[in-house]
């Protein structure tokens, strides 16, 4: 094995489909680590290029459109590639590039419009960034209303958790957690206004898509999204206070919150409400029960944050993250090896989302894999530092290379 480089790369991606107790998975993904670094000078120009895209970052755990994109100038490098077959998978690639092009003007239409930012200068400007969740989970063509759909609400509640995180005091914040419980527009006489503006913008666009839905007798996806959106400012408002009292709570209990406030099971089951009637009612049961697969997607979403933006969160005020309540936990110990021990327990995730796609589900393999693809986002998202808060950097290349750039033909 250790003289055949291509064989040992396609052991390290498959160990990687890895569940809890496969030690020979575990042994093989080890060694092959090893090897592929150890080989690594020594190889052809395109083995190494394979190898050293593989060693950043696995198959598993990169998103399908831009693993499309970076594979193109790696096959061109293959000795008797297909130029029938390279030119006809630009011309797809440019082709639905075209139509996220038109999505990405309607949501900047959408968002201009609303102007939430112009009215809240304390707020990030992300809606083109929030538009890279959903096209990690699925860029099919005929997901095109989903996308837009997820972005939009995705671009609000980023701006909702600047209001709890940066801008809202405790007496304000306890308004509008009171007033989306309610969620009605009646509430917002109640709220100060630079509230009003992001508490109806999140109402009427939900509504719509409520409206949307109800010809095609899928509106009741509505209420599971809606009770999905009163935990998270349930949970907002705890870290809210949390922070205000100087609260650093023991790593569990700051996960059982967190895992709500980093938005994923808010985003899990937004991904699914403007799909079609691939999607069945059994899907938002299941989410709302607080599946295994689910738990582990939102669980790894948070620590996979956590890690690459904690510096930046504590220099600006900000909630314990699960660095520092690890750190809380085992007095003593620094935190690179907080780090350390959070990314094993990112490891121990992604074996339960794996086990969950072997394991018998009320939902469909398909859909399950798009619950995969949101955890394929965070890890590109995150894999350099905090790709989101800093998006001047690769995360823009990135959103470029999906969005913007064509590929020359």
């Amino acid at each position: 094995m250790t003289t055949d480089p291509k064989g040992m790369l396609s052991l390290y991606e498959a160990a990687f489909l890895r569940i809890h107790e496969d030690t020979i998975l575990d042994e093989a993904l080890a060694f092959t680590e090893k090897q592929l670094n150890l080989a690594m000078e020594h190889l052809e120009p395109r083995l190494a290029a394979l190898v050293k895209h593989s060693l950043e970052l696995s198959l598993r755990r990169r998103i399908h459109r831009l693993e499309s994109r970076d594979y193109f100038s790696l096959y061109e490098m293959q000795d008797g590639h297909s130029h029938k077959l390279l030119e006809l998978a630009k011309l797809d690639y440019n082709l639905l590039q075209s139509l996220h092009q038109k999505e990405m003007g309607e949501i900047s239409r959408w968002w201009k419009e609303l102007n939430l930012i112009g009215k809240l200068s304390f707020a990030r400007d992300r809606a083109v960034e929030c538009a890279f969740w959903p096209i990690g989970v699925y860029y099919e063509p005929e997901h095109s209303r989903a996308r837009v759909f997820s972005t939009k609400v995705m671009a609000i509640t980023s701006v909702i958790d600047d209001i709890y995180d940066v801008h809202g005091t405790m007496d304000e914040l306890q308004l509008f957690t009171d007033a989306v419980q309610k969620w009605d527009l009646a509430e917002m006489d109640r709220l100060p206004d630079y509230m009003k503006v992001c508490y109806r913008a999140l109402l009427d666009t939900i509504k719509a898509m409520e409206e949307e839905l109800a010809p095609e007798g899928n509106s009741y996806r509505i209420p599971y999204l809606i009770e999905t959106f009163k935990t998270l400012c349930r949970e907002y408002f705890v870290e809210a206070r949390w922070f205000n009292e100087g609260y650093v709570p023991p790593l569990e209990e700051y996960m059982q919150s967190s895992l709500v406030t980093c938005g994923y099971p808010m985003v899990l089951p937004l991904c699914f409400v403007a799909m079609g009637d691939e999607v069945p009612e059994e899907l938002f049961k299941w989410l709302a029960s607080e599946s295994k697969m689910a738990d582990a997607t939102s669980r790894l979403c948070r620590i996979v944050d956590d890690i690459a933006s904690n510096v930046f969160e504590q220099k600006r005020g900000h909630v314990a993250s699960a660095v520092q309540c690890y750190m809380k936990e085992h007095p003593g110990s620094s935190e690179e090896e907080a780090r350390q021990k959070l990314r094993e327990i990112v490891e121990v995730h992604w074996k339960d989302i794996n086990e969950g796609c072997l394991e018998p589900a009320p939902v469909p393999i398909p859909l399950l894999q798009r619950i995969v693809n949101l955890s394929r986002v965070i890890e590109v998202m995150y894999q350099y530092g905090d790709g989101y808060t800093f998006a001047n950097t690769i995360t823009k290349e990135r959103i470029s290379a999906i969005f913007v750039d064509a590929i020359p033909i």
